[in-house]
């Protein structure tokens, strides 16, 4: 299951035991309604809050995965408002993490 939150989000226990992170995320689980477990240790694929407000996966037909977000602020704290170039993601088993 992947998604995108903000740090804010984070259940205050949670945050003070794993940290709280904006970005991607992803957890996954041999059942629909099991027990899901985060990927990468943490939940964490990627960790850019402040960079990007929102990511989305897409899947192809070569079974590859990519992934986009929405540019958030410049560094002068200016809104940008447009999206990423797509970056190649890559699962393997409870590891998931960007091919660069």
């Amino acid at each position: 299951m992947f998604f995108s939150t903000h740090a804010n989000n984070y259940a205050p226990n949670f945050a003070k035991a794993k940290g709280s992170y904006g970005g991607l995320h992803c957890y996954y689980s041999d059942k629909l309604f099991g027990n899901y477990k985060p990927v990468n240790d943490n939940g964490v694929v990627l960790g850019n809050d402040d960079e990007m407000y929102d990511i989305r996966l897409l899947h192809d037909s070569k079974n590859e995965f990519f992934a986009i977000g929405g540019l958030n602020k410049t560094k002068n704290q200016r809104f940008v408002g447009k999206l990423t170039l797509p970056f190649k993601i890559k699962i393997e088993k409870d590891k998931v993490f960007i091919i660069e």
